[in-house]
């Protein structure tokens, strides 16, 4: 048998890819990255389109949702006073500066003040920090249903309740009284556990007042105004009886609110309200944008608009001199 030496056969040739063979799998490893990162772009885009749309939707939400609360709840009191009948103001030392202080006038006969853009300049519910942005209108809703509670005595200068804790002595309180179908406005005198002593109500016509109620009054004002973050948002400014206002962010992204108002025997909403016209007044119109820039693009703004239409209630048919 012949024998056959390994090392006589010859070696296989050893063969690498050629240049144009690593070229075109460079260029197909190419075109599935460059299809890979334009999917994760496009996908990321659409996320935060979606982020973006959902936090519009959000923002929108809270502040309709919100200020609809607010205006609904104009004029509101415990007191169930017969049409004709109004809060009015009682005016001993103490309060010589409340017509300063939103009530309306003398008989408390104005729940809602409406201030058109042109008129923000004077909008009281601001501070020094929140100045209203120029074009957006801003509104105040006054209402007396905060911590109101249940008089069971009054001996004329003090009144025996069920609690006085959610009162303070600076706060604006109402007292009313469903008999004798009058309210008044006062300060309290003092305070303490169930009492609440304030000056001698008397009223011109029916003497002196037996309160059966007695709650806190509030005033809110809506309007919009630069934020921290370089955008717009919705604010709330709580109205404090020395003419400051207390003010908080509402809803961030909100850049302009116009508001319109319709009037009995109107058939269209007007822009611009008397301050007297509360008796009259039957629906607001609140009509918000919303625009927000996408993070870290240079796009245009997103931009959205809401409207909210508010029936108003809680009026009570005032004389045509405005006196209860």
């Amino acid at each position: 048998m012949k024998r056959i030496s390994l090392g006589s056969c010859p070696a296989p040739a050893q063969q690498g890819i050629t240049l144009i063979e690593m070229m075109i799998s460079m260029v197909l490893g190419l075109i599935i990255i460059s299809g890979v990162m334009g999917a994760f772009i496009s996908t990321t885009k659409t996320l935060r389109q979606t982020d973006d749309l959902s936090r519009i939707q959000e923002n929108a939400r809270v502040a309709v949702q919100l200020i609809g609360r607010s205006l609904r709840e104009a004029g509101v009191t415990p007191c169930g006073l017969p049409p004709g009948k109004g809060l009015i103001v009682h005016t001993p030392a103490t309060l010589a500066n409340i017509s300063n202080w939103w009530a309306g006038g003398t008989d408390f006969k104005d729940s809602i003040r409406g201030y058109p853009a042109s008129a923000m300049s004077n909008f009281p519910a601001k501070d020094s920090s929140t100045p209203p942005v120029s074009g957006s209108d801003g509104i105040i809703v006054v209402s007396g249903g905060e911590a109101a509670t249940t008089v069971s005595n009054d001996t004329g200068t003090a009144m025996t309740v069920q609690s006085a804790s959610g009162f303070t002595s600076n706060s604006y309180l109402f007292a009313c009284s469903v008999t004798q179908g009058y309210g008044v406005v006062f300060q309290p005198t003092g305070l303490s556990g169930t009492t609440i002593q304030h000056p001698a109500f008397t009223v011109t016509g029916i003497g002196t007042l037996a309160p059966t109620h007695v709650g806190r009054l509030t005033a809110e004002g809506w309007f919009v105004a630069p934020n921290s973050e370089g955008g717009t948002s919705l604010y709330r400014g709580f109205l404090q009886n020395n003419g400051t206002a207390t003010v908080e962010e509402i809803a961030p992204d909100i850049s302009k609110m116009e508001i319109t108002y319709l009037l009995s025997g109107e058939n269209s909403y007007t822009a611009t309200v008397a301050d007297t016209a509360w008796p009259n007044l039957l629906a607001v119109y609140i009509n918000l944008t919303i625009t927000r820039q996408p993070a870290g693009s240079s796009t245009d703004p997103i931009t959205r608009t809401v409207g909210l239409t508010v029936n108003l209630r809680n009026r009570f048919e005032l004389s045509s001199t405005g006196t209860p």
